[in-house]
């Protein structure tokens, strides 16, 4: 505890100052027994206000001193406190000779004597609190006021004490929620290189609005998530993170409005390959392979199920080269490894990654002299090899 009766003798006669304004106006708070009457000045870093004592008396001291709880009162309060150390230490030896069970100090309830610790006069008493739980104490402590629980009472009087300042203190009282979670993490793809996922946000040019630089703004635009199954996505995943362009999304809406979804559109209609098989009740799989095989989309959609494409005298696209060449390079990649002339690593080839699931990437080409030039990356680094070649010049 700060020295307060050297605080007390501090000067009284300081001219009243105006309020800085970066300093908030305590004026009628209470710390302790300390009343905050005015602003009275300011030293480098610190700030000093006159206070009014519960006692009457007056003291100016700093006002971080009286917040954290190191000063609080005039040194009346220590004057009481080393009073009452003095009448309870005179008073032992006849609290020592007496029997206080069935007392009560606070929640503490006197159950029995236990045995003295070698080298302590005092005598100890077995209590039981009001929350069930026993302590053992010593007379001294019980007496004086300075034992009343088994320190229940100190961790409800911490957490109210908690909760007080965290209420002065608050903002949005949504830290740490769902809400801030989603905020946070979109700027810190967008706008932090060192987050994993930088690479497919703020590295191809994916910003977020000026306007949302603030939660509470995010959060006024937003509003709270409908239910713990949606998450923030965008309408547009070519634009950026902006009141026009997000909202709300259930996992089956963000699969299905990623990069890379088939996006087919049909009377001016845009859906992924998938909504388009619901709206037909087909598989999407059906769907998929009729488009592959080369039936039109509106003949597609609202062909029912079982209709082969010679009933409706339709002939099968040509395939393209360089997708029968990807596939052969695949697949002879996949024949040399079963057969042993191609070790298969046990993890990504990329530095500092451990995933186990890899797959072959060809870095030079699909020739077939080069089918077996092949590394070994996870799902992760394959993609965004994939998309650096693709968005390469």
């Amino acid at each position: 505890m700060a020295n307060e009766q050297s605080i007390t003798s501090r000067t009284q006669t300081q001219h009243p100052c105006p309020l800085p304004p970066n300093c908030k106006d305590r004026t009628g708070q209470r710390f302790g027994r300390l009343v905050a009457v005015r602003f009275s000045h300011t030293t480098p870093g610190r700030s000093f206000w006159l206070f009014r004592c519960d006692c009457g008396n007056e003291t100016c001291t700093r006002i971080d001193h009286a917040m954290s709880g190191s000063i609080r009162s005039c040194g009346c309060l220590r004057s009481e406190l080393t009073a009452e150390r003095c009448r309870v230490r005179n008073k032992l030896p006849v609290l020592r000779a007496m029997n206080l069970v069935g007392r009560v100090f606070g929640r503490l309830t006197v159950v029995s004597e236990v045995a003295k610790r070698e080298g302590d006069p005092d005598r100890r008493w077995l209590c039981r609190c009001e929350c069930g739980r026993d302590v053992t104490t010593k007379c001294r402590t019980l007496v004086a006021g300075h034992s009343r629980s088994c320190g229940c009472l100190q961790r409800e009087v911490a957490a109210a004490h908690i909760r007080i300042v965290a209420r002065k203190n608050r903002t949005h009282g949504l830290s740490y929620s769902p809400e801030w979670n989603a905020w946070s993490s979109m700027r810190a793809r967008c706008g932090n290189p060192s987050d994993e996922a930088y690479h497919w946000y703020g590295g191809r040019g994916i910003t977020v609005s000026q306007e949302w630089d603030t939660f509470e703004q995010f959060i006024a635009d937003m509003g709270m998530r409908p239910s713990p199954k949606h998450s923030l996505g965008r309408v547009d995943n070519e634009l950026g993170y902006s009141k026009e362009n997000c909202r709300w999304e259930t996992w089956t809406q963000q699969q299905r409005n990623r990069r890379s979804s088939r996006m087919l559109t049909l009377d001016g209609v845009t859906l992924c390959l998938t909504e388009w098989a619901e709206h037909a009740d087909l598989f999407p799989s059906v769907l998929s392979a009729r488009l592959a095989y080369g039936w039109p989309l509106d003949l597609a959609v609202s062909t029912p199920k079982g209709v082969r494409p010679r009933d409706l005298k339709i002939r099968r696209l040509p395939v393209d080269p360089l997708t029968r060449l990807k596939a052969d390079a695949h697949n002879a990649v996949h024949d040399a490894v079963r057969d042993g002339t191609l070790l298969r690593p046990p993890c990504c080839s990329r530095p500092g990654c451990v995933s186990t699931r890899v797959q072959a990437h060809h870095h030079n080409g699909y020739e077939r002299e080069r089918w077996l030039d092949v590394e070994w990356l996870c799902l992760s680094h394959h993609a965004k090899e994939t998309v650096r070649k693709r968005d390469a010049p």
